[in-house]
């Protein structure tokens, strides 16, 4: 049970993670786009 609630809070945070630095990444992109135009 602790192996599994271990387990859970591992996967969020990585899901939070990956989340926010595909948001960062995206930003950057977006930003880089609207200077070369």
């Amino acid at each position: 049970m602790k192996f599994k609630g271990l387990f859970s809070a591992v996967l969020i945070v990585s899901l939070l993670v990956g989340a926010g630095y595909s948001f960062v990444h995206h930003d950057e992109v977006s930003v880089a786009s609207r200077n070369a135009t």
